[in-house]
This record gives C-alpha cells, sequence and structure tokens, in this order.
C-alpha cells in the first residue's frame, strides 16, 4: 500500500520538478510507524520558473476493521510556494489536527506585502484539506509552472482520486 501511494505522490511532483523525494519513519509505542515525505533539499525549483516548492506530507497505514484492509491516512502536510531567489514564502498550505490551529488552511506569504491586502501574512485562511495535486495544478495553472510531462492532467487527476479517498 504504502508503495503505491508513494509512487503516486512521486508521479504529481514529477510533473513539475525533477527532484526525488525521500521518505523517513518516526517509530511511536502502540502505534503503527509516522511516514514523512518531503525533498531532501528544500524548496525545490519548480520548472522553467523563479519559484520553489517545499514539500511535507505525513501518513501512516492503518488497518481498516469494517473492510478488513490497510490503508493510507493522511496525518498533515506544509506545502509552501516560494520565492526561490529571496525563499519568500508566497502561498501556504498547512494542516496538522494536532496543533494549536487544527483545521486546513492557507497562508498569503511575505511576497504579497506591499498589495493592501485587509489581512495580515499569517491569518489562517479556512481551505479544507488540499491535496498536492491540487497545489500542482494551481502551480501550472495560476503560477505558469510549465509542467514536465505530456500526460500531467491524467497523472493528477489519478492521485487526487486516491488522496481524496485517503483523506
Amino acid at each position: 500500500m504504502t508503495n503505491a501511494y508513494l509512487a503516486s505522490v512521486k508521479s504529481v511532483l514529477g510533473c513539475v520538478t525533477s527532484q526525488p523525494i525521500v521518505r523517513n519513519s518516526k517509530h511511536f509505542p502502540g502505534e503503527n510507524p509516522l511516514q514523512s515525505l518531503h525533498f531532501p533539499r528544500s524548496p525545490t525549483l519548480l520548472s522553467d520558473s523563479d519559484l520553489g516548492l517545499e514539500f511535507w506530507h505525513y501518513f501512516r497505514e492503518v488497518w481498516i476493521e469494517d473492510t478488513y484492509e490497510w490503508r493510507v491516512r493522511v496525518e498533515s502536510y506544509r506545502y509552501h510556494i516560494v520565492d526561490h531567489r529571496t525563499r519568500h514564502e508566497l502561498f501556504a498550505f498547512h494542516w496538522d489536527p494536532v496543533l494549536k490551529v487544527t483545521f486546513p488552511h492557507m497562508h498569503l506569504g511575505f511576497g504579497m506585502r506591499g498589495h493592501a491586502l485587509p489581512i495580515d501574512n499569517k491569518a489562517h485562511i479556512p481551505t479544507g484539506k488540499v491535496p498536492i495535486e491540487d497545489v500542482v495544478v494551481f502551480a501550472i495553472s495560476e503560477l505558469r509552472i510549465k509542467p514536465l510531462v505530456p500526460d500531467w492532467k491524467d497523472k493528477i487527476t489519478a492521485a487526487k482520486e486516491r488522496f481524496m479517498q485517503l483523506a
């Protein structure tokens, strides 16, 4: 299960960067390991741009009694789109239900200062859960990141269906 999920995430990120992702595990007594996915060097440059992506994704395998199967359960995520030259955060998508702000949200980063926004850059803007697939589509469609593969829409659609079943 984990290997298929990892392949799906790699496929999505491969639409905008050639940077590999790393998987780590933390073991806790009485629980399955908490697994993390991230880039070894962060932020990673997005294809043909001056934008970078910081990516942290946490999940664990859990046994589902009702269906008698192992599933991947997404535990939390942090995705940041930054100006790669200055490292200033432009957009940040967060969800971690055990922290102070438990609902999925985004931040408009320091790169938005000076644009007369009616909120502080640390404001927690509710989003609902945001799969990395949506962030990659946002980067391609709205931030004009050039996709590295011609079938990027198909890869993202398939991966997003998997995320929404798990999240």
